[in-house]
């Protein structure tokens, strides 16, 4: 018995004497040491105004390292605490926000620069309507739209920091709408939102417009839209086909069709302002939100996620949109139908515009195929290279009638941001260029350098 309490004593003496030696051979700063500095430094990014502060975003535009008291540095040191994190990043007189770093029991404040918000924007989630009379429920109205901030860098984000106002009972004004302001710091947006009468006893008298027919200076040899520095009428057809559909029951597609009108926003924006360069005037009306007349649901039995499907969608305008109607009642130049797939990501099938140029198809129609391999590609730049291609504008990645390989080449030698030959912009804001070539491809000037250059084909008004 005593010697087996002795190999016990022995053995225990053993383990205690291997860990003294491992205790021993871990060096002493590693259990005592502290953080006695640290040096914060912005590494040249930005926050923006008005999004929450999180630490992902913090790690964005801060650089971090930490000396020890043991005299070792550790750089990127990354489990540093930012005070700020959660709140609002608001920029102060300087345009600036401060950001205070935590580290073990120091801390060091940096000053961080702001992009600010230089303007905003409403899209409503739903065709919003009231009745007269009834109380106005802001909340029930902020669950019904989405606010975006245009930043000075040209992104576009989601705001929900917005205050809202407007009068406690829907009263209409001489327009028949009821005015909402939302307002984020100097910035505001009004909303005319249509009044429902609460009863009605008889129908009201129609009165006779004065104003003058509108007569279009574009006699459509172009096709439907022929006529980019005029008024162009946006038609988006949700359409069914043989193996997608739209489920009108779903928040997701129902959120995914109303994030339409905010890409055509961002790609009609991008078109307005190429055109001003060139002291020439687009305006475009598509925001079915409020036009409910430009929006369609289609349900069709064929296959429409391939090409050669054009005569299927042509002979559904023909048979139930009245084009002619909607140019006069919008005084429109130019009208472009858009049919939105609701494809899967397993789909192969590029999106794709038929147009006059070069088949002379003159009912002009896009088709968006919302998901293609992999990723989702409804987004603001393929929109605006596709209604280009309606004003006569050619793909420049690829040789075509009017497109020389050496062309395509030198596009490619030049890595070219022409909207035309490259998008690489996946997200709300488009980082393309509109071109001059492309301006005369769409009738904007007469002439182009590089069409004398590299002896390309004339454009579709030649």
């Amino acid at each position: 018995m005593k010697s087996l309490n002795l190999r016990k004593a022995m053995a225990l003496l053993l383990v205690m004497c291997m860990l003294v030696f491992e205790f021993s051979s871990v060096p002493a700063y590693a259990a005592g040491r502290s953080i006695s500095k640290i040096t914060v430094k912005n590494n040249g990014a930005t926050l923006d105004e008005g999004q929450k502060l999180t630490k992902a975003n913090a790690k964005k535009v801060l650089y971090v390292k930490v000396a020890y008291s043991d005299g070792t540095q550790k750089n990127n040191y990354s489990s540093y605490k930012v005070k700020e994190v959660g709140k609002v990043v608001k920029p102060n007189s300087k345009g600036i926000f401060k950001c205070t770093v935590l580290a073990g029991k120091k801390s060091k404040a940096v000053y961080v620069k702001v992009n600010k918000i230089t303007s905003i924007n409403t899209v409503s989630k739903n065709n919003l309507s009231l009745v007269e009379g009834q109380s106005f429920d802001v909340n029930a109205f902020k669950k019904n739209i989405n606010v975006y901030a245009k930043y000075q860098n040209g992104a576009k984000k989601k705001i929900t920091t917005y205050t809202v106002s407007a009068k406690n009972v829907v009263t209409a004004n001489s327009d028949g709408n009821f005015l909402v302001t939302v307002k984020y710091g100097k910035y505001k947006n009004q909303i005319a939102i249509p009044v429902t009468k609460k009863e009605t006893t008889e129908q009201p008298t129609t009165e006779e417009t004065t104003e003058e027919p509108y007569i279009s200076t574009y006699d459509g040899r172009y096709g439907s839209a022929g006529n980019i520095d005029g008024t162009t009428v946006i038609v988006s057809i949700f359409a069914d086909e043989q193996s997608t559909k739209w489920d009108m029951t779903s928040s997701e597609d129902l959120n995914t069709m109303n994030d339409t009108i905010e890409s055509l926003q961002i790609a009609t924006d991008f078109l307005v302002e190429g055109v001003a360069e060139y002291n020439k005037k687009a305006k475009f009306i598509y925001d079915w939100s409020k036009y409910p007349d430009l929006k369609y649901t289609a349900s069709f039995q064929e296959d429409l996620i391939r090409d050669g499907v054009y005569s299927i969608e042509a002979n559904y305008i023909e048979r139930n949109i009245d084009g002619e109607a909607l140019k006069k009642k919008y005084r429109a130049d130019n009208i472009i139908y858009m049919f939105f797939f609701n494809t899967d990501y397993s789909n192969t099938e590029n999106s794709g515009t038929y147009s006059y140029w070069p088949n002379n198809l003159h009912i002009e129609l896009i088709n968006i195929y919302v998901r293609y391999k992999n990723r989702f590609v409804d987004y603001p730049a393929l929109y605006a290279h596709e209604i280009l291609h309606t004003f006569g504008a050619p793909d420049i990645y690829c040789a075509n009638q009017v497109i020389t390989q050496e062309y395509v080449d030198y596009c490619k030698e030049i890595d070219t941001d022409d909207i035309m030959y490259v998008i690489r912009s996946f997200g709300s804001t488009i980082f393309e260029e509109f071109t001059e070539l492309d301006a005369y491809y769409v009738g904007l000037i007469d002439k182009s350098s590089d069409v004398q250059k590299f002896n390309l084909g004339l454009n579709e008004r030649n």
